[in-house]
């Protein structure tokens, strides 16, 4: 919460960054117009914590581990436990960094107006919207769970039709 009042605080200083011409007329109109989206979007972000820098993490430090074991072969686990340490310092420092908000903000405002992120947050601010957010991971875990289960319901059922078919056309293979 704290990096995104950091971002408010930016935002509301420099309204306007980052904003391409093609996107709003630049008057004094776009400047508010532009103040009241970046406000919106700061906000969704604060209700719902959608600015994570977890995804990053994981991905620079794989990126990273990669590199380290193709290019040494001595590696242990304390290296990998220090390229963890390191590369969650340096990617927290992103969270504090307009430039994060700014890459989030474009592709927002690709998307969704200004009365659209309006909309969207009376909905998290909104009770149902705070259930929404408290249960998304168990939602998540809840779909991921039994689309697994249908997936291999379904290869269960398939592939024995795929065996089938390439042994009708001559070839024999074991798909159990």
């Amino acid at each position: 919460m704290k990096s995104v009042r950091s971002w408010l605080m930016i935002i509301l200083l420099l309204p306007g960054i980052g904003v391409a011409s093609t996107q709003l007329p630049s008057t004094g109109e776009h400047v508010a117009d532009d103040r009241l989206l970046r406000q919106a979007v700061a906000r969704y972000f604060e209700l719902t914590d959608a600015i994570s820098v977890k995804p990053i993490k994981k991905r620079v430090g794989s990126l990273i581990n990669r590199k380290l074991k193709q290019n040494n072969s001595g590696v242990r686990q304390l290296h990998y436990d220090t390229v963890k340490a390191v590369v969650d310092e340096e990617v927290n420092l992103l969270s504090e960094d307009a430039y994060f908000f700014e890459i989030y903000y474009q592709a927002y405002i690709k998307h969704f107006s200004l009365e659209d992120m309006q909309e969207i947050n009376r909905f998290f601010a909104s009770e149902a919207g705070k259930k929404f957010i408290s249960t998304r991971s168990a939602l998540h875990k809840d779909v991921s769970t039994s689309t697994v289960k249908m997936i291999h319901h379904l290869v269960d059922r398939i592939a024995p039709k795929v065996q089938l078919s390439l042994a009708k056309s001559g070839v024999q293979v074991s798909l159990d």
